[in-house]
């Protein structure tokens, strides 16, 4: 498989976003967008380059769609393990990044939530996950983003 994804610090990702007026933050949505992929088994209709590139010629306006599918995977991976800690996230990210246009920061808030929950499955496989990458949703044809 492809590299291991380790727990990213989103207090740091957060802060080097706003030192940097926004440059790792369009890193960070990369690795956001690639890493979904990898711990949920799914595939984005975009690679994470193209939703980089998608959210800049669009002036984020791409940004918020991909919020909504983000949301919307975390949603069906928490229908399908049973653990429904994300109900309603598609609408919860759709929100949040509508929100970014008014506040400016809602979108940082959107990326931390999502990067927490990446965080909490890569913390998981690393415990011993008896299904490996993505847990056993990864091993099914449930969901293609």
């Amino acid at each position: 498989m492809g590299t291991p994804i380790t727990e990213r610090s989103i207090a740091l990702a957060i802060v080097f976003s706003i030192i940097t007026c926004g440059i790792y933050g369009l890193y960070w949505l990369y690795k956001l967008s690639e890493e979904t992929d990898l711990v949920l088994g799914t595939r984005s209709e975009a690679s994470p380059a193209m939703v980089v590139v998608f959210s800049i010629i669009t002036c984020g306006i791409y940004n918020i769609y991909w919020c909504y599918k983000q949301g919307g995977k975390f949603e069906e991976y928490g229908r399908y393990t049973g653990r429904n800690d994300a109900e309603s996230w598609g609408v919860m990210m759709l929100v949040l990044a509508l929100a970014n246009y008014f506040c400016g920061v809602t979108m940082l808030i959107a990326y931390a939530l999502m990067q927490d929950k990446i965080n909490n499955i890569v913390r998981f496989n690393n415990q011993g996950n008896p299904y490996g990458q993505g847990g056993a949703y990864a091993n099914s044809d449930n969901i293609n983003g």
